[in-house]
């Protein structure tokens, strides 16, 4: 867990700006190639900030921590989530969760 503290900590931190935020993206295609090519593909009709979302729970961050790197409650956490698996047409957080993780 202390990794995802510090984790957590680096982006609340470093994630305030747009240049920010593609700089992490650019980090987090590295990692995991083709993710936002894929999702974009997929679901053209996700926003930047579904993107985004996305990238987060693919790194297994808790509503709390996405919340505070976002800088919103983490009730709105849960309801991104739920309006992202509407959006992609699954039928859970359950099934957003493993499909975001076999991309």
């Amino acid at each position: 867990k202390p990794v995802f503290t510090h984790l957590n900590s680096f982006l609340t931190q470093n994630l305030q700006t747009e240049e920010n935020w593609k700089d992490f993206e650019h980090y987090f295609s590295t990692v995991h190639q083709d993710f936002f090519k894929t999702l974009k593909s997929n679901y053209p009709n996700l926003t930047t900030y579904d993107l985004n979302l996305c990238a987060l729970l693919k790194l297994n961050l808790y509503n709390k921590e996405i919340a505070q790197i976002l800088g919103i409650n983490p009730l709105s956490v849960k309801k991104a989530r739920q309006r992202l698996f509407q959006k992609m047409k699954l039928e859970n957080n359950e099934a957003l969760i493993n499909y975001l993780f076999q991309i």
